[in-house]
């Protein structure tokens, strides 16, 4: 993940200014037009989830529970993800997105610590049991194997933007 992140540094440099409580969870989402991620839910409540629309929003929605909203480059959409959820794009360009999680505001200090060991423990305890695993089918793996599964950029660059 250092790797990303070093990829990225004037990103990482605005999470760490601007973001509050980091989770330490971001990335680029990229929706092709025509696409859509069907309802699912995240794993906890415990953080909040933040889209920034960077490119490509025309044509963007999010639905959060009830709520769908059409999305505007510069706004942050801030939610719980533990909520239902999903997003449509049907615009002419690839929507970029950037995804970052912030720890609830409803936990204290401690409690964010506490979880914040937990949650280290536990992806290396992942890391370590993933190592000797052959079966190829755990989260290691997985991020190894596609790593380099997209050789170049044409899967998202317009063709006027080239």
């Amino acid at each position: 993940f250092d790797e990303n992140c070093q990829k990225c540094p004037k990103t990482v440099e605005l999470i760490e200014r601007v973001v509050p409580r980091q989770y330490k969870h971001a990335f680029f989402s990229a929706l092709n037009p025509g696409t859509h991620v069907v309802q699912h839910t995240g794993p906890t409540n415990k953080k909040l989830r933040c889209h920034l629309p960077v490119v490509g929003v025309e044509g963007s929605r999010l639905r959060v529970g009830d709520v769908v909203e059409e999305q505007r480059a510069g706004k942050c959409y801030v939610f719980d993800d533990s909520f239902e959820h999903e997003a449509w794009h049907d615009g002419s360009e690839t929507r970029i997105v950037l995804l970052f999680d912030l720890w609830h505001p409803d936990l204290s200090d401690k409690e964010v610590q506490f979880l914040d060991y937990l949650q280290k423990s536990r992806l290396k305890a992942e890391k370590h049991m993933s190592a000797g695993d052959d079966s190829d089918e755990n989260f290691f793996s997985l991020l190894s194997k596609t790593r380099d599964m997209l050789k170049d950029n044409s899967w998202w660059v317009n063709k006027g933007s080239e």
